[in-house]
């Protein structure tokens, strides 16, 4: 089975250039789109301007499977790994500023748009966890483990303030 396995792995391989230039488009429309994104929703939205910080944590994931690829070696994988960080660097730091916006403007009622909220948290845990072993950075590992679990967290807070919404007697959100 040693040639299947070969094959599967080269078949992979060979998306490698598609998956590059997917991956160099899909920054380039984040930056298109961070250019029109309403700041003033980070401290007044309602959830759904997580999304912004859900998407670094995509690109972040999306250049650690590049990374981890066999196809690049030497320089390219370098650049991949660099642009790998610089994502997941960028994705931690809206982390830290929308979770304190969070905290400093409670918004404790229900609103679906708060699953926006739940999923970058996610995607961050995601991101940290794939990047530890495709850029060689153990210590992102744990960072991401505690990330995962501050998402578990978000994710049972949002499933609460759901079933509570839909408690006969209670104001509708």
């Amino acid at each position: 089975m040693p040639g299947v396995a070969g094959q599967a792995r080269s078949g992979r391989d060979g998306l490698a250039p598609a998956a590059l230039a997917c991956f160099c488009l899909g920054l380039l429309l984040y930056g298109l789109a961070l250019a029109r994104f309403d700041f003033h929703e980070i401290v007044g939205g309602a959830g759904d301007h997580w999304v912004a910080g859900g998407a670094l944590s995509i690109t972040a994931l999306a250049g650690a499977k590049l990374t981890a690829l066999s196809a690049w070696t030497g320089p390219a994988h370098t650049a991949l790994r660099n642009a790998t960080l610089t994502a997941l660097a960028l994705s931690l730091g809206w982390y830290a500023v929308l979770l304190a916006a969070e905290l400093r403007s409670l918004r404790p009622r229900y609103d679906i748009r708060r699953w926006s909220t739940v999923f970058p948290l996610g995607m961050t845990a995601t991101a940290c966890l794939t990047a530890a072993p495709a850029t060689g950075t153990p210590w992102l590992r744990p960072l991401g483990e505690v990330l995962l679990w501050i998402a578990v967290g978000a994710w049972v807070l949002t499933l609460l303030a759901f079933a509570l919404s839909r408690c006969p007697g209670r104001r509708p959100a």
